[in-house]
């Protein structure tokens, strides 16, 4: 029923997503984000994949897709060569940061409360699925 109201009243819905938003950033102070960049070619390959970066979804416009491969490239910078070492913990979203497009980011497609909408930053989904599916089937 919360979550109902929440969609319904978005001014509601707004603040409830910054509440949560503080208090991950409460709670990640105490977290030891891996953030060490090598400059060199990691040695290992744990697990490759590849994954369709354009295709045709229904009636979008294709020009989203080609807005997500710069925004997914933009992103990989950041996460390319992060060495995760004993005690830390790697987080997509501390390294990334939240998209904008003072960071080059562009207008692309997003879902949001279960729509298909267009923002900043859209198909960064995408890598963060993909990064979830590479450990997922690590582990297994």
């Amino acid at each position: 029923m919360i979550k109902g109201i929440l969609i319904r009243i978005p001014f509601i819905y707004k603040i409830r997503v910054s509440q949560l938003r503080e208090k991950r950033r409460f709670n990640n102070v105490f977290v030891k984000f891996a953030r060490y960049q090598s400059n060199s070619d990691l040695s290992y390959t744990l697990k490759r994949y590849q994954s369709l970066l354009r295709r045709k979804l229904g009636t979008s416009d294709p020009q989203l897709q080609e807005n997500k491969v710069t925004n997914l490239s933009i992103a990989l910078k950041k996460i390319n060569k992060i060495e995760i070492n004993p005690g830390e913990t790697f987080s997509f979203w501390d390294l990334v940061g939240k998209p904008t497009m003072r960071k080059g980011y562009i207008e692309g497609m997003q879902l949001s409360q279960g729509e298909v909408k267009t923002g900043v930053g859209g198909g960064l989904c995408q890598l963060a699925n993909l990064l979830f599916w590479l450990v997922i089937h690590r582990l297994n």
